[in-house]
């Protein structure tokens, strides 16, 4: 029998993703599996080198392959924002639903967002309208992910701790 975890997070990037995870799987005692450490270790590069070294197919098909082995494995799986839209990924997802694995979207205000990222700094007027980009990136990602989710919370104006209780009750 393949293994299946116990709970899936997606979410857009600042959603708290990561430091909820880590503080769920410390009290339920359970393995955290995120899906960058994966596609990390597939193509012997960080998410963030895939992305200025490779064109963008070779990205896709790097992140589904590291969000298909981390959805391999027993305990907690953060998948990362661009994994969770990969339409393989998407299929596995919908697959372990149906089996009864929890997906779980975390998700913030635009403004929590902007500032966990970093977006609420000064920055060139040549790089664009990155807020509004984002903005739209995050809208487009939660719509997708409105379609898996089974539950979401939202952390704004929140503390992973706090959090993670609330995520522990529903695996219960």
């Amino acid at each position: 029998m393949e293994n299946k975890p116990n709970l899936v997070i997606i979410g857009v990037s600042g959603a708290g993703k990561t430091e909820v995870a880590q503080a769920v799987a410390t009290q339920l005692g359970l393995p955290l599996h995120e899906s960058a450490h994966y596609t990390a270790k597939l193509s012997g590069q960080s998410p963030e080198l895939l992305a200025v070294r490779e064109t963008t197919q070779t990205q896709e098909h790097q992140l589904q392959a590291g969000a298909l082995a981390a959805l391999k494995q027993t305990g907690i799986v953060v998948l990362s924002p661009d994994a969770a839209i990969q339409p393989k990924v998407q299929e596995k997802l919908k697959e372990l639903k149906h089996q009864g694995v929890k997906i779980l979207e975390l998700y913030a205000d635009f403004n929590t967002l902007a500032q966990r990222t970093g977006l609420n700094a000064p920055r060139s007027i040549s790089l664009g309208p990155t807020r509004r980009t984002f903005r739209l990136l995050v809208e487009a990602y939660r719509q997708t992910y409105a379609e898996l989710a089974d539950e979401k919370i939202d952390t704004s104006l929140t503390k992973p701790h706090l959090v993670a209780p609330r995520v522990v009750a529903l695996l219960s």
